[in-house]
């Protein structure tokens, strides 16, 4: 009996770790966006996307096989494009 209640103490101590760990993981902001993040943002195909970041439209970096999109890159992106349609 005594040592079915440690287990489960420990369990719930593990299952604590986790959730704090899961909270400071969502609090911590990423700087990139998957390049389908951005099209999404951008109100455009996946497709679309791919063609214009290899037409060096959409900036992106590429770590590994993954193309990603620098935040501050996207936001000056998004800003330019805000201006040019007034």
């Amino acid at each position: 009996m005594e040592t079915e209640k440690s287990q489960s103490t420990q369990r719930a101590a593990a299952r604590e770790k986790i959730r704090e760990r899961a909270k400071k993981l969502a609090k911590a902001e990423r700087r990139t966006l998957s390049l389908e993040q951005a099209a999404r943002q951008l109100g455009i195909s996946r497709s679309s996307a791919y063609s214009y970041a290899s037409d060096g439209l959409i900036p992106t970096i590429k770590l590994g096989t993954r193309l990603l999109v620098p935040k501050a890159a996207f936001e000056k992106l998004m800003k330019g494009t805000q201006t040019q349609d007034a």
